[in-house]
């Protein structure tokens, strides 16, 4: 099976994520931006890992466009998503874990794992 974990940062701190998770996998996997990547070569895998961080609530403008344009292959492949941001409050974790991504791609997410950020 073939994986890949796409990310978008900002700060660079989705993008250290990103490639933490890629070096704790026992099997090989491809790395990239969202913006670095065409939703022909997106098809191609069976398995995705998709990391953006959440600024206010909310996803970057460019990560909404690339779910946005993308949410179709996404919802077709095995999908697992990660954010993180600087929330602390555990019921504010659990509202935004719940509301950051479009509810077709909750739905379909097997996981979603939010990661407390530093400063």
């Amino acid at each position: 099976m073939k994986k890949i974990i796409l990310f978008d940062s900002k700060r660079g701190t989705t993008k250290e994520i990103a490639y933490q998770i890629v070096s704790k996998m026992n099997t090989p996997s491809d790395i990239s931006a969202i913006d670095r990547i065409s939703s022909k070569e997106l098809d191609s895998y069976d398995i995705i890992i998709l990391g953006a961080p959440a600024y206010a609530g909310n996803l970057r403008k460019q990560t909404k466009n690339f779910l946005s344009e993308n949410i179709a292959t996404l919802t077709e492949k095995r999908l697992l998503l990660f954010s993180l941001g600087l929330q602390f409050n555990p019921d504010e974790i659990t509202k935004q874990i719940n509301e950051l991504f479009p509810k077709e791609l909750m739905n379909h997410a097997e996981m979603n794992v939010f990661f407390l950020a530093e400063k």
